[in-house]
Formats: C-alpha cells, structure tokens, sequence
C-alpha cells in the first residue's frame, strides 16, 4: 500500500516513514498540506496520514481538502496535542485518529480501522 505521510517536522515524518516501511508500505511524503494535497490530486496515495498542528494549512484543512480531491481514500490524522482533538478530526473527514508518540501496534491498529471504515463506506 502506497502512504503519504503529512507532517511539517523532518524528524517527525522521517520516524514514521521508517516504521511505515517496516511494516511493508510504500511510503511518500510531504513537508506542508499544499505539497500533500497535490500529491492526493495526483491520485498517488491509497493512505493519508496528517499531522494535526502545521503552519499555513493544519490537518483539518488537509482533511477537508482531501475530501474535496477524493471521497474514499482513507486519512488518519495524527497529534502530540493533550487536547481533545480527535472528534474534530474524525468530523471533517478523518478515519482514524492517532496519538503522538504511538507504537507500532497502534500505527497498525490505525491503519486497519482507517482501511475498514473507508471499505464500510463504499458498501
């Protein structure tokens, strides 16, 4: 499966970009939402993951505009925020949501209801 990866912090994408390939993805990324919603245009991804916080366009926006390119590709948004943020999330458009630092099983588990609820979806 082929995953963008959203998020404003290198560090950041390139931890979950190693852990995405580990678990056997093909993995892209982009450094800002604009970069990523061009990519999601493209038709490249069958996965989006967004980071929640970033400057110019925040993860809602990503959501909303990926809504907007694509009704079924799922999209798991992601968050270090001790806030709740995971209802407005899963409101605009999100599949699954994911708390930062996450381990491998619960990227895993993410995955797997973001894949299923797109596929409940289109049923």
């Amino acid at each position: 499966m082929r995953i963008l990866v959203i998020d404003d912090e290198a560090e950041v994408r390139e931890i979950t970009k190693e852990l995405l390939r580990f678990l056997g993805h093909e993995v892209i990324t982009a450094e800002c939402g604009e970069a990523g919603i061009k990519l999601v245009q493209s038709g490249l991804p069958d996965l989006v993951i967004t980071d929640l916080n970033m400057p110019r366009m925040n993860g809602i926006q990503v959501i909303e505009s990926t809504r907007l390119a694509s009704k079924t590709v799922p999209i798991i948004l992601y968050s270090g925020n001790s806030e709740n943020w995971q209802e407005q999330g899963l409101r605009a458009g999100a599949n699954a949501t994911l708390s930062k630092p996450y381990t491998i099983n619960e990227m895993r588990s993410a995955i797997k209801i973001a894949m299923e609820s797109r596929f409940a979806a289109v049923v």
